[in-house]
């Protein structure tokens, strides 16, 4: 939680990651809430069940109550798209509180700040590469992904690598990937 609001009572800071649960695997903010859901259609309906209702408990660090300041939601995504019509639909969810978005997402955060900044793994991108780390292909090397199966670090998603019942793709390690018949998604 960060300083906030009057009456010394702490404003609770929320950073939500806008991505599905794929990006998020392989690269996030430290402590960044990570929506299940594996596609952005099913976003809103997480925040409806999920996001909402812990924003409007009350905190366990003392500072809760009817009286607390609003939470502040901190929300990001790839390019900034997602996370500002989320944004949107977390102010109409969670009236008064203060809610703002990454402009130009996590990849623009990324060249402010080539070194990653506040960034751990790799920046999910829709084309053959998977992933980005920041610095770009010779970035950093931290990996925060775990394989699906042996929970080893894994950062990679293949195209083939792929779950048999529903088709989503599967984060696996070259040696679980290469004993296992057919993947499954870890649900």
């Amino acid at each position: 939680a960060a300083g906030g609001g009057g009456g010394g009572k702490r404003r609770r800071v929320v950073v939500v990651d806008c991505r599905n649960a794929r990006e998020h695997a392989i690269g996030h903010f430290a402590g960044a809430v990570k929506p299940d859901v594996r596609s952005y259609a099913e976003f809103p309906k997480w925040v409806d069940e999920v996001l909402a209702p812990s924003l409007a408990a009350a905190p366990d660090d003392g500072g809760g109550g009817e009286d607390a300041p609003p939470p502040e939601v901190l929300m990001y995504c790839t390019g900034g798209i997602r996370c500002e019509k989320s944004s949107a639909y977390v102010r109409r969810a969670v009236p008064g509180a203060s809610v703002r978005h990454l402009a130009g997402g996590i990849h623009r955060y990324l060249e402010a700040y080539p070194d990653g900044g506040l960034w751990r793994g790799k920046n999910f991108v829709f084309d053959r590469r998977g992933g980005v780390p920041p610095g770009g292909a010779g970035g950093g090397d931290t990996v925060v992904g775990r394989c699906a199966y042996c929970d080893g670090p894994q950062d990679r998603f293949r195209p083939a690598d792929v779950c048999a019942a529903c088709r989503e793709p599967v984060l696996a390690c070259p040696a679980c990937r290469g004993a296992a018949a057919e993947l499954h998604c870890p649900r």
